[in-house]
């Protein structure tokens, strides 16, 4: 099995500051919805959720959440992980081009906070899409 690549943050912190990734997400699967084998039944993903149980939580690259079919949480260690079940690939995952564009415009937020002086909103950056 592969690991997933998740993130510690929904933000890259920076000299200046924090940028916002708009290409990152929160996913959140409950702990009732994890099956014994470690596979995932069912999950939320957003950057705004609210979970009234115990659950886990990936930040992840968008797109990800959808194809938590593919996916199983391994606890075998001290911190759980995003595994891909074997046989199984990411549609989602971000091509070179798409993670060299992704780069390319949070190089911009920076050069824009850093001209702007001011705190980078993700709704004016265009990047939200």
């Amino acid at each position: 099995m592969k690991e997933v690549q998740t993130y510690d943050s929904l933000y890259l912190e920076t000299a200046d500051g924090l940028v916002p990734q708009a290409s990152r997400t929160k996913m959140i699967v409950a702990f009732d919805h994890i099956s014994k084998d470690g596979s995932i039944l069912t999950v939320s993903a957003g950057n705004m959720l609210v979970e009234e149980s115990q659950v886990f939580i990936f930040i992840v690259d968008k797109g990800v959440p959808e194809e938590f079919h593919k996916l199983k949480i391994d606890t075998s260690g001290m911190f759980p992980k995003l595994m891909l079940k074997d046989g199984e690939t990411l549609e989602s995952q971000l091509s070179e081009e798409e993670q060299a564009i992704v780069a390319l415009e949070q190089q911009l937020l920076i050069a824009k906070a850093k001209y702007n002086n001011n705190q980078i909103n993700i709704k004016e950056s265009g990047l939200l899409e």
